[in-house]
């Protein structure tokens, strides 16, 4: 039985598989008039599937409306009782299909949280959760008879649980015991579990399961509450089918302090039960030290939450105070690895290069041994890695991704890699399933709108990046790249820059982008010759450029000076991974026609792919940037690609 049969006009093919795709994601099954075999009858395929399905979503539109087709199937499905209807334009809805309720998903670009969306997501949620097997009595508390769920795939999303304990200052530990107990639920597990950013988002009265169906997409959802009183810890949870908010299981835990970690499995080993998913809770089997299970809490939940060195310099000074109480913590020594090697990339070393290359590399080791399945890690640690050997990103994506199949996160930081290769819409794709699962992750929301804008969807770009200003409103990096990426739009510079001087976020990256933005729209030469002076400056004081700057200059008209300054450029982080590293999101830039057309359009660009290793890893692999075959270059490229790259 097909969950969801979509119902459309011809024209608005496209609008029907962005939606069909976004419903695919969120676990249903779907089926469009696309999936015809050969040799079936139109007609009486329709009438089975029609019947078969537990909802019919009428897309509407004014073709739509003239279609005997589609009015024929909202006919039928109003009569069965499984109609859902949106429009698609502003054309008036057909008779008497104008007198019952339609989502608005007039230019509706994917965006999860869209009103309309989430009132499709409701309807759809609410019927197909209807289908189902009466649930029998309950008969035991840790394995309760929950009611057979649907054939789509669950989405669970675990709440923040409530601080019981009278102190406002133990609310890092409640949130804390939610975070292990989704983490244990998400690692072990096939099942799909909503991203921590958004789940926590949801706090007092706004846990009502049904607006978290709506806005999340969730079937299911654990809630509860912990309280604490010196070292004895009492853990009451519940899980809520979001459809009906029916409670299909309760239950409560106490323990010490030193068995946190069995109360946690415990919980997660009861919601997999209620669920029917067969997994064995994983978690540390030795008692931790309760200091250090604090410090890892608090450190965890900044890490997981801080968008600035300072916030990220805070959760390394915890994370390492847990690491020290208790050196055998194998989820306190990935946390720390990972946020360390992020530290080092997105803000440099903070001593010797080279020693704190290697030590970072051996604490991201040490950790794997203590946790080989720590998907994330994986792909952080590959940040360590020479940058020609991140070029052959396939099979740490592959490894990582399939230790962490359901980590927002994970997906969210694996988009750089095919990003990093010129392969947006791949990049753009992971992006899409991570916010799929976690709306309000911070890293997925950067991601989207930057390979959204270097893939050239610029409308779509802008309207992203204003949702996650206003997610994320104290954000300089946020800012940045929404400003850089959007640097033609003079009005849309203006704009920012006036939010970042009410804000006092002005900073020098600001400045320079401003100020290139102007150069592009006035055509004044000063701005380049300050950008050559400036890109001289930091090849005399690192042997190299980054990236960006070449498709800066090539923009101004500086085609010369960007490629004298290729040549003299030093490129040995290609081959050494002692070397920096510059970039896992400024370089993609380089490979893209709407940031860098006149870079890619120079004659000399296949020189720098070559000495990037990129010109290599395409030939080899065959799996070509997304722009080599849209004719973007006045040059043959493959053909120039092939002439540079090594043979051997």
């Amino acid at each position: 039985m097909t969950d969801v049969f979509i119902s459309y006009a011809r024209s608005t093919e496209a609008q029907a598989i962005r939606i069909d795709q976004a419903l695919r994601a969120l676990g249903y099954g779907v089926w469009r008039d696309d999936q015809f075999a050969a040799h079936e009858a139109f007609g009486k395929v329709l009438e089975e599937r029609l019947a078969a399905a537990r909802v019919v979503l009428v897309l509407w539109s004014a073709a739509a409306s003239e279609s005997e087709w589609v009015r024929s199937e909202a006919s039928r499905a109003r009569a069965m009782g499984k109609l859902v209807q949106a429009t698609l334009d502003k054309s008036p809805l057909p008779m008497p299909f104008d007198q019952i309720q339609c989502a608005n998903l007039v230019g509706w670009n994917g965006e999860p949280s869209a009103p309309g969306w989430r009132k499709v997501i409701a309807s759809i949620s609410e019927r197909v959760a209807t289908v189902r097997e009466p649930a029998p009595d309950r008969t035991d508390a840790l394995a309760p008879k929950a009611p057979v769920p649907r054939a789509a795939e669950p989405l669970l999303a675990v709440l923040a649980f409530d601080n019981l304990s009278g102190d406002p200052e133990m609310a890092w530990f409640s949130d804390g015991v939610s975070d292990e107990i989704q983490q244990t639920v998400a690692r072990g597990t096939s099942l799909k579990v909503v991203g921590r950013a958004s789940s926590f988002h949801y706090r007092g009265a706004d846990k009502a399961a049904q607006s978290i169906a709506v806005a999340l997409g969730a079937t299911h959802v654990l809630d509860g509450s912990v309280r604490r009183a010196g070292q004895r810890v009492r853990i009451s949870a519940q899980l809520i089918a979001c459809a009906g908010a029916v409670t299909l299981w309760s239950d409560r835990f106490d323990g010490e302090l030193t068995d946190v970690f069995e109360l946690q499995d415990g919980i997660a080993a009861a919601v997999a039960k209620a669920l029917r998913v067969v997994f064995a809770p994983a978690g540390p089997s030795a008692p931790i030290d309760p200091a250090a299970h604090e410090a890892y809490l608090k450190g965890r939940r900044l890490y997981a939450t801080s968008l600035d060195k300072a916030g990220l310099d805070d959760a390394i000074a915890l994370l390492s105070e847990a690491v020290r109480l208790a050196p055998s913590y194998a989820r306190a020594r990935v946390d720390l690895a990972s946020a360390r090697i992020l530290r080092f990339r997105q803000h440099g070393a903070e001593g010797p290069y080279a020693s704190t290359h290697a030590e970072l590399l051996a604490a991201a080791d040490d950790a794997l041994v203590l946790d080989p399945n720590a998907g994330t890690l994986y792909l952080y640690r590959a940040m360590l890695e020479a940058s020609r050997v991140q070029l052959r990103y396939e099979s740490i994506l592959e490894r990582a991704l399939a230790l962490s199949p359901n980590d927002s996160a994970a997906l969210a930081l694996a988009s750089t890699f095919p990003a990093r290769v010129g392969h947006f819409a791949a990049a753009l794709a992971l992006a899409d399933r991570a916010l799929a699962l976690d709306p309000l992750e911070p890293v997925a929301t950067t991601m989207r709108g930057l390979w959204l804008g270097v893939h050239g969807a610029t409308s779509e770009a802008t309207r992203w990046w204003k949702r996650a200003l206003d997610l994320f409103p104290e954000s300089r990096l946020f800012l940045a790249n929404a400003m850089s990426l959007g640097a033609r739009d003079w009005g849309w510079v203006e704009a920012l820059d006036r939010r970042a001087e009410e804000r006092r976020m002005r900073s020098g990256e600001l400045r320079s982008i401003v100020a290139y933005a102007d150069a592009l729209r006035t055509g004044d030469p000063r701005f380049g010759d300050e950008l050559t002076a400036f890109a001289q400056a930091e090849l005399a004081r690192t042997g190299t450029v980054r990236e960006f700057l070449f498709g800066w200059l090539c923009e101004l008209g500086r085609n010369d000076a960007a490629f004298a300054l290729i040549e003299a450029a030093s490129f040995e982080f290609v081959d050494d991974p002692r070397q920096p590293w510059y970039g896992l999101t400024t370089a993609s830039m380089i490979l893209s026609p709407t940031q860098s057309g006149a870079l890619i359009a120079d004659s000399r660009f296949p020189r720098l792919c070559a000495r990037l290793g990129l010109a290599d890893y395409w030939v080899e692999s065959g799996h070509w940037p997304d722009f080599a075959d849209q004719e973007v270059t006045p040059y043959d490229f493959k053909a120039a690609i092939r002439a540079v790259a090594d043979p051997g």
